[in-house]
């Protein structure tokens, strides 16, 4: 399985998904949300979900916001948290990351 696609469609998809999330943090009242759920997780999870499954529509995606999306049988399953952290990004304070992985076969392969 050949992974630099796939690494430059996640580490990218990553970036931006940071971006909305600094923009969200760096607000004048703080990130929006409450107790461990940020509006900007869920926005952030939709940006990566939708750039990693036009990238690899047979691929199957699990989210921590968005849940499971199919792919086909057997096909690599992206996993991603898009705000590791909440709790602390909600807190005002600094250290959350986007986390994307990939298995292929069960096996970690990319993350």
């Amino acid at each position: 399985m050949e992974l630099g696609p796939a690494l430059e469609a996640a580490t990218q998809a990553a970036r931006d998904a940071g971006d909305l999330l600094r923009a969200d943090f760096h607000r004048p009242r703080g990130p929006r949300g409450a107790d461990d759920k940020a509006d900007a997780d869920l926005e952030a999870e939709e940006l990566i979900r939708g750039r990693l499954r036009d990238a690899f529509p047979g691929w199957s995606y699990l989210g921590e916001e968005t849940g499971r999306a199919g792919g086909q049988p057997g096909a690599p399953l992206w996993l991603v948290d898009p705000n590791d952290g909440t709790r602390d990004y909600l807190k005002g304070r600094r250290g959350s990351a986007v986390s994307i992985g990939l298995l292929h076969e069960g096996r970690p392969v990319l993350g």
